[in-house]
């Protein structure tokens, strides 16, 4: 049984431009704005018509208000990403190590992975003039599908700045790999080994820093810090020299002091690092502030080092990922969807309860009805069959609608954890399916997408676009 949306359930699950306060559209990266179009009658007049339309600076498109809306999902995401990044782990347990081992204390560091202020948060003076576009046209529904596809090299002027679309990406893959470290303990270790003066410049050869984290690894299995997620950054916040350090992150939370000891010894003896610094703490919500701040990129905050010496040169990695379950090439959490049927059915619930948020109205039945049970037949392939026979008892135990899809939902985000709920329903069309039909898209690529008033614009997450055919085409505004 396929779960399909159509274009009653995407207006649902949608919220239309012109009801946008400044705060979203600021987070969007989008500018009001004016918009004129002129036309010509048969006898060669001039007409000129005026509307009120939003400059996408991602879509890279003048969309009239009227036809362009925004998934709640994604608008739910931004508001709970929109937390300043200030603390990684404030009033977390810390070891500062500098010579003797001091004692485990309470630390806050207010600087750490503060990039200029508001600048740091999603959707703030973003650019998006790298990369290219994929297009797909569903011959089945007609729906027609814009993904925007980066360069990720974090040398690019454009994905090398923070809270650009490289950067989100990262932090999908990353935040990923740390839900299932944090699953294993419930709690994350997060260690960073900084390089010492004399170090900068033997570190500019990629051969050294590669010696470096041969040993290391060793090093790290041997004292049973592992599996561990690794993450270069290359420069500091203050200057623009050349500073690279190591971020580590480990499913573990207290660690022993004379483990730690025996590390910063072996760094010493080896490199004459003296200084290691590791803080762990148990909370999800700390879980993605230290995921956004390990993936951003930071090469181009350094003026030393050419990027042509580092082509190659693994930035980030897992160590031991075997041990998490993980197999293979690291993919995005969009791509490692086991059913993208119930990722998409789900989606869409999580639509309506975002919706109803929103708008405070009442639930009503019809469609949705039919998704839930659309959606309980194709679970027990994620959740399990006991959780799915969970779920379908709680769909079945009365009560309203209301009530039984706000459980249901509730019950897979404890079941999955709730870090794994991002873009949706837009990593199907990542995945190359169609939303309305789920056949399989034909993607072709092209320099630039092209947007006509003859479709509603609905944007579906972060870099992934539809476009419904309205069938009427506006003759007075057509821009």
């Amino acid at each position: 049984m396929v779960v399909v949306i159509n274009e009653e359930l995407l207006l649902e699950n949608s919220v239309s431009v012109a009801d946008l306060g400044e705060g979203d559209l600021q987070r969007l990266g989008f500018q009001r704005t004016k918009a004129y179009s002129y036309r010509t009658d048969g006898e060669g007049n001039v007409y000129s018509s005026e509307g009120e339309a939003v400059r996408d600076e991602e879509l890279e498109a003048l969309v009239r208000v009227e036809n362009y809306r925004v998934s709640v999902v994604l608008l739910e995401e931004l508001s709970w990403n929109s937390t300043e990044q200030v603390d990684i782990f404030p009033d977390g347990h810390t070891h500062n190590l500098q010579g003797e081992v001091g004692s485990c204390t309470r630390k806050s560091h207010k600087n750490e992975g503060k990039e200029g202020g508001d600048r740091f948060r999603w959707g703030r003076e973003q650019k998006f003039t790298c990369g290219t576009w994929r297009y797909a046209k569903c011959k089945h529904c007609g729906y027609k599908y814009w993904v925007r596809v980066p360069c990720s090299n974090e040398y690019c002027p454009q994905c090398g700045k923070p809270n650009s679309l490289y950067h989100r990406r990262l932090y999908h893959q990353i935040s990923y790999v740390l839900f299932h470290m944090f699953s294993l303990r419930g709690a994350l270790g997060y260690l960073v080994i900084t390089c010492t003066e004399e170090l900068r410049e033997k570190w500019k050869d990629p051969n050294e820093m590669r010696k470096f984290m041969r040993g290391l690894r060793r090093k790290l299995k041997d004292l049973g810090l592992w599996p561990a997620l690794y993450r270069w950054h290359w420069a500091g916040d203050r200057s623009r020299r050349w500073y690279p350090h190591l971020n580590l992150v480990f499913p573990l939370g207290y660690v022993d002091k004379e483990k730690l000891e025996r590390l910063r010894r072996y760094l010493e003896r080896r490199k004459g690092i003296k200084i290691i610094h590791y803080q762990y703490k148990r909370s999800l919500k700390k879980l993605l502030h230290l995921a956004r701040y390990v993936s951003r990129p930071t090469w181009i905050m350094q003026d030393e080092v050419s990027p042509e010496r580092f082509k190659g040169f693994k930035k980030w990695g897992v160590w031991g990922k075997e041990l998490l379950g993980i197999k293979g090439r690291i993919k995005t959490i969009v791509d490692e969807r086991k059913s993208e049927e119930f990722w998409l059915a789900f989606g869409v619930l999580v639509g309506y309860m975002v919706a109803r948020k929103r708008n405070k109205s009442n639930w009503e039945g019809g469609d949705l009805d039919e998704l839930v049970k659309k959606f309980l037949d194709v679970s027990k392939e994620i959740v399990g069959e006991k959780d799915a026979e969970k779920l379908r008892r709680i769909w079945e135990s009365g009560g309203g609608v209301e009530w039984r899809v706000r459980k249901i939902v509730e019950r897979v985000l404890k079941i999955r954890g709730w870090p794994e709920l991002r873009e949706l329903p837009s990593f199907v069309v990542l995945n190359g399916r169609c939303i309305g039909c789920f056949q399989k898209l034909k993607w072709k690529w092209r320099k630039s997408p092209f947007i006509s008033s003859s479709y509603r614009v609905y944007k579906l997450g972060l870099g992934v676009w539809v476009l419904v055919d309205k069938e009427v085409e506006d003759e007075e505004f057509p821009f």
